[in-house]
């Protein structure tokens, strides 16, 4: 709940209702960090997150969540624009997985930006996202980032829905959507949704209506 800083620290096969390895409230600062192996049987499988952490060159590795967020739950708030704050720098997320619905490397319910980063082979094996999922007034921000081999039912690389996302040099290939729409990306649900996609590449992405 406080600031703090964790430099060089390992969070490995720990396992909790919500937030198997770290459950923060507070702004620490996350610098070479991994959580490998950590286990939620709710929410965030690696990190449940209501406050305004930095994350920085830090590793979510093979962490699973029954429901939501299997390498990081950020949580939804009260309102518009309202929930957890998180910010992601030079880290990768590798073989999450969220089990019963959404989010295997991400679900993001705030704002979170995405910065030189890699998503690889996360998946959400009963919902969307298998990257990551934004969901309902959260706000995403993608930059030079990379979404390869990561599935779900629906949208295998991002799944935007009713949030707004924003993806800018950024590659997303190899990602599948098992039974229904977007492989790569798949943007939908009501009026609130919006996204904006510059100067990105796409490529063997496939959906199990054989779209991309």
């Amino acid at each position: 709940g406080g600031n703090g800083t964790l430099m060089n620290v390992t969070f490995w096969k720990n396992s909790s209702y919500e937030g198997g390895g770290m459950n923060n409230t507070g702004n620490p600062m996350l610098t070479n960090v991994t959580f490998e192996g950590n286990t939620a049987t709710t929410i965030g499988g690696g990190m449940a997150n209501s406050g305004m952490p930095m994350l920085t060159n830090v590793t979510f590795s093979g962490n699973y969540a029954e429901e939501n967020g299997g390498g990081i739950y950020n949580y939804a708030g009260d309102g518009i624009f309202d929930g957890g704050t998180l910010t992601v720098r030079n880290s990768a997320f590798s073989g999450n997985s969220a089990t019963s619905y959404d989010g295997g490397g991400i679900y993001n319910g705030g704002t979170l930006t995405v910065t030189n980063s890699t998503f690889s082979d996360n998946s959400a094996n009963e919902g969307g996202g298998g990257g990551i999922f934004n969901y309902l007034w959260a706000v995403l921000t993608i930059r030079n980032s990379t979404f390869s081999g990561n599935f779900a039912k629906h949208g295998g690389g991002i799944f935007n829905h009713d949030g707004t996302s924003t993806v800018t040099n950024s590659t997303f290939s190899g990602n599948s959507a098992t039974v229904s729409y977007g492989g790569g990306i798949y943007n939908g649900g009501g009026s609130l949704t919006t996204l904006t996609v510059t100067n990105s590449t796409f490529s063997g992405n496939v959906e199990g209506a054989g779209g991309p």
